[in-house]
């Protein structure tokens, strides 16, 4: 591997050699203040789950030096499970607060969190010359189309009232669930990176683990 260039993980078989260094398998121990987001109040639209798995996006802002979130929710009163997207920030990663945000109405009233009515990975793009396209989500469903994927924009991760069709043709076309969504700063071809299934609409299955590049000139309006 040359100089100057990162690894997230290492194999064995990457190393030729080592010294001091032992493999072994460490218990993982959960936190006392689990779980950190906590749910809503009864009356709350995300009472029933708070999931930042489902909404797939956990950031270090270091500008801001602040830790966000964006976390898929619902209530435990809505019969169709009224999922929802919902933002929280942390100063040191365990404490979380719900800022209120009054976009979406929830039982009568906007004092809520709630930032979107979608959800996807999302990553803030400290390059992009438009400042209203600084925070990028990969979503799933277009609101214009459901079958296809868009590009959301907002310029402070909170008012997501930009969506761009997403061009998927050099990637077959299929409908794709984007798990992760990050920005290679070590290739400038092909900077954009997403990991996740895609969906077979004909056989209604995801074939999981697929991993691709999305081509720069793929994204709507890319200016980054």
């Amino acid at each position: 591997m040359s100089g100057g260039t990162h690894r997230l993980f290492f194999s064995r078989e990457d190393l030729t050699e080592t010294h001091n260094v032992e493999l072994s398998v460490v218990q993982a121990e959960k936190h006392g203040k689990n779980p950190l987001i906590p749910l809503g109040d009864l009356n709350e639209w995300d009472c029933g789950q708070a999931r930042p798995w489902e909404g797939r996006s956990v950031i270090y802002d270091e500008e801001e030096r602040l830790f966000k979130a964006w976390y898929s929710g619902t209530d435990v009163m809505t019969p169709d499970r009224w999922w929802k997207l919902g933002y929280a920030v942390s100063h040191g990663g365990v404490t979380w607060e719900k800022p209120v945000l009054e976009q979406f109405e929830f039982n009568g009233n906007k004092r809520n969190n709630i930032c979107a009515t979608v959800f996807g990975p999302v990553l803030k793009d400290t390059e992009e010359s438009d400042e209203r396209k600084r925070y990028k989500m990969f979503v799933k469903h277009s609101p214009n189309n459901r079958e296809g994927s868009a590009i959301a924009y907002t310029p402070d991760g909170m008012h997501w009232d930009h969506f761009a069709e997403l061009d998927l043709s050099p990637l077959g076309g299929k409908r794709y669930d984007s798990v992760v969504f990050l920005k290679d700063e070590q290739d400038p071809d092909t900077p954009w990176r997403s990991a996740g299934p895609w969906f077979r609409t004909e056989s209604a299955c995801r074939s999981v683990g697929t991993a691709t590049n999305v081509p720069k000139n793929s994204l709507p309006g890319n200016t980054g």
